[in-house]
């Protein structure tokens, strides 16, 4: 009996899940379902083979490059990068690919407390990710080195084609559009959380300390109860994908920043590259702590309003109605989202994070001047 009612529940969730309408932007949602995030991802054949083909077209490059950087005999550093862009990859979708239900559920919990994300912010956002490619392949273009101009045409068409072209989109598919997007699905969700929250700081602001009363105090209670549920969820799904996230980043950073501090300026073509590239990732990493900082922020802000609203109605009324609800809002423990318990997301840690990423990289220019 038991496992007849938890098949008939499992069903019944997932006859409501097939027709519920997401209110995502159209973009946003493709790239859930074409990368097997959401449970629609696998509602049939055609479904299945979109995100395998997904999948394989963001492996194949960055195996490629792997491949190629250590047939070549490429530095130890840029193959190192190479690796860990490679393997977080994987480990990233890995993860999000096994938390589909819990994620496609805690959209429809979002939609169904009023916490859609903002679609033109989202969209925008996704046009400037995808035309990251065009960006990069202009840059590369006004930076060819002047030599290369007094080549035949044969061989300018080939350096633009396996160089500039072919080389952004590997570079694109492999390093970029998967942990750029996610990032992006990762802060807007924390950033709805915490304005919702915000939310409910300026309504308990907007009340009289008489009107504070117990019956409001259990319905702000009630309401920020719904918003733990959801930052709950985001912690158990966003964990792991999160902690690699940051280490994709951090490792490409420290790259390109060892090239900017060891490379000639003659070459400035590869400056502006490495320049370009640190700056993008630095924003991914900087996005995660600010977004995800936001929510302590913002619950502190909460727990103070609260509390500063109840006690002065205790000094004015004079009674202890409210003293159990207010003891139910700060008895609970701190709440931060973090990277598997390994790092707490707050929005001080971006000063950690800058400190150790100039000591990684110092630590890189004095490897490669010992090589040198």
């Amino acid at each position: 009996m038991p496992t007849l009612r938890h098949s008939n529940s499992v069903s019944d969730w997932n006859s409501e899940l097939q027709h519920f309408k997401y209110k995502l932007p159209r973009l946003f949602l493709v790239f859930l379902r074409w990368a097997g995030f959401v449970v629609e991802s696998d509602r049939n054949c055609k479904s299945r083979l979109i995100w395998i083909l997904f999948y394989v077209l963001q492996l194949v490059p960055s195996a490629f490059l792997v491949t190629l950087f250590f047939r070549r005999g490429h530095a130890f550093e840029k193959l190192l990068a190479s690796i860990t862009s490679l393997a977080c990859n994987q480990v990233i979708w890995y993860c999000m690919r096994c938390k589909r239900k819990t994620l496609t559920a805690l959209l429809r919990k979002m939609q169904a407390n009023h916490l859609p994300l903002y679609k033109l912010t989202i969209n925008f956002s996704i046009f400037v990710i995808l035309c990251m490619p065009i960006i990069i392949m202009a840059l590369r273009v006004y930076l060819i080195p002047s030599f290369i101009w007094r080549q035949s045409l044969r061989k300018i068409i080939e350096y633009f084609v396996l160089e500039i072209v072919i080389a952004n989109c590997i570079f694109f598919l492999a390093d970029f559009l998967v942990p750029s997007l996610l990032t992006l699905l990762y802060c807007s969700l924390c950033f709805r959380c915490s304005e919702f929250i915000n939310n409910l700081t300026k309504e308990i602001e907007k009340f009289a300390p008489q009107e504070f009363g117990p019956c409001v105090q259990f319905d702000i209670l009630k309401r920020k109860s719904k918003v733990d549920d959801i930052l709950e969820d985001l912690e158990n799904i966003f964990s792991k994908p999160s902690l690699f996230l940051i280490m994709l980043n951090f490792v490409t950073c420290v790259y390109h920043l060892g090239i900017i501090l060891v490379v000639p300026w003659r070459y400035r073509h590869m400056l502006i590259e490495s320049l370009f590239y640190s700056t993008v990732h630095f924003i991914c990493v900087t996005a995660v702590f600010w977004s995800a900082g936001s929510v302590p922020v913002a619950l502190n802000k909460l727990n103070r309003c609260f509390y500063k609203k109840a006690h002065s109605r205790l000094l004015l009324v004079r009674t202890s109605e409210g003293r159990k609800l207010k003891r139910e809002l700060f008895e609970k423990p701190e709440f931060a989202l973090t990277g598997c318990d390994v790092i707490i997301y707050k929005r001080s840690s971006i000063l950690a994070f800058v400190g150790t990423l100039l000591t990684y990289s110092i630590i890189t220019m004095d490897i490669k001047y010992k090589n040198h």
